[in-house]
């Protein structure tokens, strides 16, 4: 009698074993499943926050890259340079677009391009150089990056009682004039920068250029 009951004991134990072992494995599974989709997650918003990052960047470097225009008309207008024969510098040279387009720049241009379509496409297309830099590449020869920019110029007015012209401007577009009673100030930059990423995101910066030198 003593032999059988140690002989059903041990069986109880062993079969006791193996159920908390399937259920130690089972708690494993779901809490590796659990880590892998917040390591996931985490990897997917880092990724997010990086093409954010890029996008604000690249639109703040658009903005800087007319407003480089506008400085370098300034220099040219103190050097007494000038377009042709007879044809001073103005601060807005090359920014008055007689179009109501999209316009496109990078570091290697003097001014910015009106984009063929708009809204802008494939020339508004980022690419990566040999230095690593985003520029526009119509060659197709550089690395195609996800990223594209366009630029959107309008031009700022303040009727003739203005004295703050922040609080007192009007926007017009690039191709049309100012009423007769106002005075034309500056330009109002928009920066479109997007880019896929299961499904086109985009961000855009808006800053405001004045001949304040003037």
């Amino acid at each position: 009698m003593r032999i059988g009951l140690v002989e059903n004991s041990k069986k109880s134990e062993t079969g006791f074993t193996l159920i908390e072992l399937m259920i130690a494995l089972a708690v494993f599974t779901i809490g590796l499943s659990a880590a892998l989709a917040l390591a996931l997650a985490n990897y997917n918003h880092s990724r997010d926050n990086l093409d954010k990052i890029i996008a604000a960047n690249l639109a703040r470097e658009g903005i800087e890259l007319i407003k480089n225009v506008r400085d370098s008309n300034w220099l040219k207008i103190e050097a007494n340079e000038e377009i042709a024969e007879g044809v001073p510098y103005t601060w807005e040279e090359g920014l008055t677009i007689d179009s109501n387009d999209f316009v496109y720049i990078d570091y290697n241009d003097d001014w910015p391009t009106v984009a063929s379509n708009n809204p802008c496409d494939s020339e508004c297309d980022l690419y990566k150089d040999a230095r690593n830099y985003y520029v526009h590449d119509t060659s197709g020869t550089l690395s195609l990056t996800k990223y594209s920019r366009a630029l959107f110029l309008e031009r700022i007015c303040v009727d003739e009682m203005g004295e703050d012209p922040e609080s007192n401007e009007s926007i017009v577009a690039m191709n049309s004039d100012c009423d007769d009673d106002d005075t034309y100030i500056g330009i109002q930059i928009i920066s479109h920068v997007q880019w896929d990423d299961n499904g086109i995101q985009y961000l855009e910066i808006v800053d405001k250029i004045y001949n304040w030198r003037r």
